[in-house]
């Protein structure tokens, strides 16, 4: 039994460590990329 609770908790740790990961991973490159378009078609500033 204190086996499949430790099963659990760290596949409980996985996910709940996982998806904020996943969300910085993919969401960085996301905002870099939409900042350059941004200043070619608009001109504002990278830094705001």
């Amino acid at each position: 039994m204190a086996n499949l609770l430790t099963m659990v908790l760290i596949a409980l740790i996985g996910v709940v460590g996982g998806i904020p990961t996943l969300a910085i991973t993919i969401i960085i490159p996301i905002v870099i990329v939409w900042k350059i378009i941004r200043k070619i078609h608009y001109g504002y500033s990278l830094y705001r």
